[in-house]
């Protein structure tokens, strides 16, 4: 008996694969980036404008009120990420490319998280920054802990509700 020349490639080989393909279509087509794009800016310009608004009140929570607004943008961007290819023949390629759907749907799940995680991490500090520049009051903004903790949670608000629409668009 002789061995086998070839050696089998690790198990998380096709996954890191998936995951560059996935990532790569989010970042050429241009529905998805445009859409992603918008998170970060919808939900600025609209915590801009409820900042400025008023001026009783907390201004932080005012600012962040523009969370609610990118907050569409943030599933519209989950929708298009899964159902976008679907209009097609994009599924039968990607069932080629990938024959496990648990792989795939892993790795688009990945994918339009760590997008929207960076693009809500994006948007809120953009927020905090709005705020400082509205209210003109320089214990709000960036170098506040509490805006820290805003920050923070607009991302992972933004994350799981475009995760959420994920699952519901699957």
């Amino acid at each position: 008996m002789t061995t086998p020349l070839t050696t089998a490639p690790p198990a998380f080989a096709p996954l890191t694969a998936a995951l560059r393909a996935e990532g790569l279509r989010v970042r050429t087509l241009r529905s998805l980036l445009l859409t992603l794009a918008l998170v970060p800016l919808l939900t600025a310009a609209t915590a801009f404008a409820s900042a400025s608004g008023t001026g009783d009140g907390d201004a932080l929570y005012d600012a962040f009120f523009g969370v609610m607004f990118g907050q569409l943008t943030a599933l519209v961007f989950a929708t298009l990420a899964v159902t976008g290819q679907l209009a097609g023949d994009g599924g039968a390629h990607v069932l080629l490319a990938v024959p496990r759907r648990g792989r795939a749907y892993a790795a688009r799940i990945l994918v339009t998280g760590a997008h929207l995680l960076l693009a809500g991490l994006l948007a809120g500090f953009l927020t905090s920054v709005c705020a400082r520049l509205a209210t003109g009051d320089p214990a709000v903004g960036p170098s506040d802990a509490t805006a820290w903790r805003a920050v923070i949670g607009c991302a992972l608000y933004l994350t799981l509700a475009g995760l959420l629409a994920t699952g519901v668009a699957t």
